[in-house]
C-alpha cells in the first residue's frame, strides 16, 4: 500500500555510481569439451536517475484532482472511502480479502500515527515499520455485502 512508502515532497535526482559485472557461463554436462565463458562489463557512472515528486489523486472526492501537500493519513482515508463506495454499490466482496485489507489498514494507521508523533519533522520520508499483508486464498463461498441497516458486512 502507498501508505507504507515514503512521500517525496520534491523531485529527487542522484548520480549513478559506476558498476561492474562479472558473468560466468559454464557448459552443461552434455558438452564437456566446451570451456567456460566469462563476460565482464563496467560502467563509469556519471548518469543520473530521477524520482519525481509524490502525487496523490482522489477520484472519489475531488473529481480526480491532485491533493496538495497530502500525508499518509490522506492515503489511508482514501482506502476507507473506496471500501465505503464498494459497500454502497451493493457489491459482493471476498470476505478474506476485505478482512485482510481492513486488518492491514488498521495497522498502518497505528504505525503512521506513531511515526508522526515520534518524528514530526521527518515522518513523511519514512517507511512504515511493518507492512505484513498476507494474500488470502480466494473462496467463492465466503462473500459479504454491506448492510446499511446493520452498518456491517454480512455473509451472503
Amino acid at each position: 500500500m502507498l501508505a507504507a512508502m515514503p512521500i517525496r515532497r520534491e523531485k529527487k535526482t542522484q548520480k549513478i555510481r559506476g558498476t561492474g559485472e562479472l558473468i560466468h557461463l559454464f557448459p552443461s554436462a552434455r558438452t564437456p569439451t566446451l570451456e567456460p565463458v566469462v563476460f565482464t562489463h563496467r560502467s563509469s557512472g556519471g548518469m543520473e536517475e530521477t524520482c519525481s515528486q509524490s502525487v496523490l489523486y482522489d477520484p472519489i472526492n475531488t473529481g480526480n484532482q491532485a491533493i496538495p501537500n497530502f500525508e499518509h493519513s490522506d492515503i489511508l482515508r482514501m482506502v476507507h472511502n473506496v471500501i465505503a463506495v464498494v459497500g454502497e454499490s451493493n457489491t459482493l466482496v471476498s470476505k478474506p480479502w476485505l478482512s485482510e485489507v481492513m486488518r492491514v489498514l488498521g495497522r498502518l494507521e497505528e504505525q503512521r500515527m506513531s511515526l508522526k508523533q515520534e518524528n514530526a519533522k521527518y515522518h513523511l520520508g519514512l517507511w512504515a515499520p511493518d507492512w505484513d499483508f498476507k494474500y488470502p486464498d480466494y473462496s467463492p463461498n465466503e462473500l459479504v455485502r454491506w448492510n446499511a441497516a446493520q452498518q456491517q458486512w454480512v455473509p451472503q
